[in-house]
């Protein structure tokens, strides 16, 4: 479903080309995600699970806060006439972001043997077990 999505993602760029700097920033969004993906899980750990708990009621809302804006961002992004030159990269980065995700949660769903390690690397909530 991931791929398809990127996908569809692809095709909203509305090019059938794809330049050469297009393909850059498709496979750097992808190896960023993989690269990144341990570093952001656990500032999302830290922002959904600890401070929730440890503080007091607005730190929830702050990262449904950064939620909502960056789904925004991305909104404003993909349907402005004004960026509509920057469209195709921003799609691309998503592209290249949803695939880096699905890349690391491919030995779970091919049901392959991984290391504790590596399952611990990809699972950002104690709530996805």
């Amino acid at each position: 479903m991931a791929i398809l999505v990127a996908t569809a993602l692809l095709y909203l760029s509305g090019r059938a080309d794809i330049p050469r700097r297009g393909w850059l920033v498709l496979g750097g969004a992808a190896v960023a995600t993989e690269l990144l993906w341990l570093p952001v899980g656990r500032f999302a750990e830290w922002l959904f699970w600890t401070m929730p708990h440890r503080g007091r009621l607005p730190f929830p809302w702050a990262g449904v806060g950064i939620g909502i804006a960056l789904v925004v961002l991305v909104v404003i992004v993909l349907f402005s006439p004004r960026l509509r030159p920057v469209r195709p990269l921003v799609v691309l980065a998503l592209a290249g972001m949803i695939i880096g995700i699905a890349v690391a949660f491919l030995p779970i769903v091919l049901a392959m043997p991984i290391s504790p390690d590596y399952f611990a690397h990809i699972t950002w909530f104690r709530s996805w077990i």
